[in-house]
């Protein structure tokens, strides 16, 4: 694998932002947060939840889950509460002021259900914003979302999609253009990529002209344009 873009849910977004910032994984192109948390680490250190996991566990309840929030929304299991709490790592910068998320170089898309907490969400897609090299950082709201993204699967299908055909192109349409403007020996073939136009054609094709024809007549043109990009 060549390059690849890492997609963390709820906590899972905080351990992909962890990973790129210790690691600085050349094969990953770009992050996708969906809805990630915690932001603020103080939720896992509330003395009468962490006494309350303390007990679940010495009963050998660590796997129950704990009470859930006032909102409905559910909490994590007691152990895996206390193992938060111990391995708290501050990735966006709510308590420390260089979080693993400013370390992060590439492309990030972050986003929330607008049924989440819209107080925590707005907050939270702020300090990514804030805090993302660069600012290569994209935020939305996934319409009638809620944190599992049940029943709007296809909406965080498209938006993932649309943020990789704009964002993660763009490193590339500058890596041709310096190659242009320089003596670099640089190939500006990408057999995948031109796969998945082809793919594209297939997918829209509606007309009576044949589709080897207009196979024919595509394989043309983008050969020789994409020919003339590099010298």
């Amino acid at each position: 694998v060549q390059e690849i873009v890492l997609i963390g849910h709820s906590y899972g977004g905080v351990k992909i932002v962890y990973y790129q910032a210790q690691r600085q994984d050349p094969r990953v192109v770009g992050l996708v947060l969906a809805s990630p948390g915690p932001i603020n680490l103080a939720r896992f250190r509330e003395p009468e939840l962490l006494e309350q996991a303390h007990q679940f566990v010495a009963q050998g309840r660590g796997s129950e889950l704990l009470p859930p929030q006032t909102d409905g929304q559910p909490r994590p299991s007691a152990q895996t509460l206390l193992d938060r709490a111990a391995a708290a790592i501050d990735v966006f910068g709510a308590e420390t002021s260089n979080p693993a998320i400013a370390q992060v170089s590439g492309p990030v898309l972050a986003f929330y259900g607008t049924r989440e907490d819209q107080t925590m969400t707005a907050a939270a897609l702020e300090r990514i914003r804030r805090h993302v090299a660069g600012g290569r950082v994209e935020t939305r709201l996934i319409d009638g979302a809620v944190h599992s993204y049940l029943r709007t699967e296809s909406a965080v299908a498209s938006a993932i999609a649309e943020w990789m055909d704009s964002a993660l192109a763009a490193p590339e349409i500058d890596r041709l253009i310096q190659v242009k403007q320089t003596q670099e020996v640089g190939s500006a073939f990408r057999p995948a990529r031109e796969a998945s136009m082809m793919r594209e054609l297939v997918r829209r094709h509606r007309g009576i002209l044949p589709l080897d024809t207009i196979e024919s007549i595509w394989r043309v043109i983008i050969s020789t344009f994409t020919y003339v990009q590099a010298p």
